[in-house]
């Protein structure tokens, strides 16, 4: 019988992350579904791509996941660039805020501002460590 080493840290918490962007991304598909079917009218081609995304997201994340529980380096490298995909993704949304009936925060002076970008970067870091970590199979410097 092979032994195999344990695994890292960043391993553990790159596929709970994992699990937890699939339970999101399956929860907001379950929602569509049944907003679809609940109301009388008709699909939006728009809405049916939207959940088809959706899917495909649950699909990729539940690859990276089993792939990385089964050590496989596809899993590794596919929950790489979900994880990556998510950070970007949260960059963006930060950066350019969409429409809608919100109004964005608004900040009532530099210092605020300062503290708020600080405190972005210091949620968005060490999931950015996490994914480089998982990727490399090593321990980063920094």
């Amino acid at each position: 019988m092979e032994t195999r080493p344990k695994r890292p840290l960043s391993v553990w918490i790159a596929q709970i992350l994992l699990l937890i962007f699939t339970l999101v991304f399956s929860a907001s598909i379950v929602v569509a579904v049944v907003s679809l079917f609940g109301s009388g009218a008709a699909p939006n081609i728009g809405f049916l791509m939207a959940i088809v995304l959706n899917i495909g997201i649950v699909l990729a994340f539940l690859a990276g996941f089993w792939g990385m529980s089964q050590r496989k380096p596809y899993g590794r490298w596919i929950g790489v660039g979900m994880l990556s995909l998510m950070i970007v993704m949260s960059i963006l949304g930060q950066i350019m805020q969409p429409d809608g009936p919100l109004k964005p925060y608004e900040y009532d002076n530099s210092t605020h501002m300062v503290m708020g970008f600080r405190a972005r970067i210091a949620c968005v870091l060490p999931s950015a460590r996490c994914s480089r970590r998982s990727g490399s199979g090593r321990t980063p410097p920094w």
